[in-house]
This record gives C-alpha cells, structure tokens and sequence, in this order.
C-alpha cells in the first residue's frame, strides 16, 4: 500500500511539473502542485484555435486530465489537420470578371440632365458607356426635377418633370459612344423675328425651325409670364403669332447643318405704309400689312398695339388700301417670306 501511494504521489507531482509555465494574474509564477490543483479544481479548458489563412479552426474543449491522456495522440494531430482542411473551397473559375461603378447623380452627357427614374436602367448605363445596369439598383430622392428620360438603347424618348436617378450601380464601362446629340436650349427664339416661342407649340417643330432633328418629348418648360410669342406647326412653320406663355427651355436632338429654314420670319416694328408713311390701322387685314410691305404673309395674330389712336392706313387682305380711319394702330407684326435659298 505505501508503495502504490508513493507512484500515485509521482505521478501527481509528474502532471503538475506540465504546468510550470502557468502564471497567476498578478505575474507571481505558480508552483507545479499549485497549477495543478487550480486546473483540475476549475476543470480544465484548453482551446487550441488554428485559423491560418482561411484555414479551419478547432476548438477543442478538454475538461479533465483522463481525456488529456487518453487522446493525446488524437492532441498532437489536430494542429496537422488544421493546415490541412481548407475553410472554404474556392473555384479559381467562379471568380467575377465584371466590374461595378457606383454613380451618384448621373447626368445625361449631352443636355446635362439627371436622369428621370422611369427611364430603363440599362439604357441609363449604356447612355453612359457601360454595357449594363445591376439591376434594381437606382435610387431617387424623391423630389422633382427636369429629367431626361432613355430606353433600353440610351436613346432619348423625352424630357419630362419628374423624380431623378439619384445613383445606380453600372457595370463593365466600355467607352463613350454618343448614339444622338441632345442640346438643352434655354430661352429659344425664333430666327428671324428674334421671339420666344408659344407653349403652344408643336415641340418638335420648334426644334425643327431651331435647325435640330426633332425634340425630346415633353422637354418643354415655361416661366408661367405671357410675352409675344411665336407660334410653330410640327414642321417648324409658323402659324401664329399670339401673346401666350413662351418656352423657357427645351431638349433638342441632333443638330444638322443640313437642316434649313422653310421660311424667313421678320418682327416688324411699327410698321408704315410705303407711300403715305402713315402706320397700318389694327383694322387692317394682318396678312395684307405684310404683303404691302413687300412679304408673303403674316404670322395669324402677331400684330399688337400700343392702344393710342393714331392717323392710319387701312388695308384689305391683298395690300390694297382702302381706308385711312383714326384709329389704333399695328405696333408690330411678324412676317413671313418663303427661303427660296438652296
């Protein structure tokens, strides 16, 4: 009996001698029974963590000195099998070749307008020179704004007041390939009598009569006042000239060198006859104003008057006088001449 307690007693002292690396908290060094009886008292937890790299890690919880011993040889591998299973397998292959750009506040290129969130995304990214959109991936602020909006081409199908793309995510830029020329022209004037042109308008026309291909639907705006207005068909020919609210701004697309002026419009300012260097009475046919001075036609409904009564000239629709009343008289007047131009 004493001797088995003598190899009991050396043993223990040989698995305490295993913990003189074992320091307390306050930095003093414990003695090989005192770091055994602190382990075993607690239970002991040992966690091996190998997480090299993406390589899996084990935690390996060993809660008393019999599983110690009796895995010992399962402890000293664990380390190997660590280095050996990866985390995570990976095909070299799968990797993304397509790269991203996040863009805030995207402007068409041409007009510099924000986009209007109706537009389709890819066509947004192609109008940019990406070959995609990641779909799903515009925003908006939520506010109104004068938008271009495109198709899934990037080509400009109109221009209307509505919320804008305030980023989006566009993949694979491929370069800068303009398909269509947008110009936003602020103010326009007609050419010619120099006024701004009637929301009434045909908006294609006006882009037509400014010398540009067609407009972008809906791209007109107004500053709400009432001027002297030019007002133009789908051919950019004029039709009128009324007191309406003019475009203050407007997309237009493609401008061609090609493109000329079917007529040539002149405004007038207080017009007089020829002969008798009186002005024109407002009872006069507007028409027969401008023939008489020597034009085709008049702008229906662009004389205007100062309201004074003046010594005038009365004309009929060919030119011809046939009055000379006191009465109110044409301050001015658009007129019209066909561009016999080439």
């Amino acid at each position: 009996m004493l001797f088995r307690a003598s190899v009991l007693e050396g043993r223990r002292k040989n698995r305490a001698g295993r913990f003189q690396g074992v320091y307390a908290s306050n930095g003093e060094g414990l003695t090989p029974d005192a770091a055994y009886n602190t382990l075993n008292k607690h239970g002991l937890i040992w966690s091996i963590i190998c997480n090299f790299h993406g390589r899996l890690g084990f935690i390996v919880l060993l809660h008393d000195r019999r599983f110690v011993m009796k895995n010992m040889v399962a402890m000293l591998l664990l380390p190997l099998l660590a280095f050996s299973i990866p985390l995570y397998a990976q095909d070299p292959t799968s990797v993304p070749d397509d790269e991203t750009q996040l863009l805030t506040w995207p402007k068409h290129l041409s007009s510099g307008l924000p986009f209007s969130i109706d537009s389709n995304e890819d066509g947004v990214c192609v109008a940019l020179g990406y070959e995609r959109a990641a779909a799903g991936s515009s925003r908006t602020d939520g506010f109104l704004y004068n938008t271009i909006l495109v198709d899934t081409d990037g080509i400009v199908v109109g221009g209307p007041s509505a919320k804008a793309i305030s980023q989006m995510v566009c993949v694979n830029f491929l370069g800068i390939s303009i398909k269509e020329k947008s110009v936003l022209l602020r103010k326009p004037v007609h050419q010619g009598s120099n006024l701004p042109f009637s929301t009434n308008s045909n908006e294609d026309g006006v882009c037509v009569a400014l010398g540009y291909e067609r407009a972008a639907a809906n791209s007109s705006r107004t500053d709400g006042f009432r001027y002297n207005t030019i007002l133009v068909d789908d051919e950019g020919l004029v039709i009128g000239g009324p007191v309406s609210k003019a475009i203050s701004q407007i997309v237009c697309m493609n401008s061609s060198d090609k493109v000329q002026q079917k007529e040539k419009s002149t405004l007038v300012v207080r017009p007089k006859h020829d002969a008798s260097r009186l002005p024109f009475s407002t009872a006069s046919d507007e028409h027969g104003i401008c023939i008489a001075l020597g034009f085709e036609k008049a702008a229906q409904g662009s004389s205007r008057t100062d309201g004074y009564r003046y010594d005038t000239i009365q004309v009929d629709t060919t030119g011809k006088v046939v009055g000379g009343p006191r009465s109110t008289a044409v301050g001015q007047i658009v007129c019209l001449q066909d561009n016999c131009e080439e």
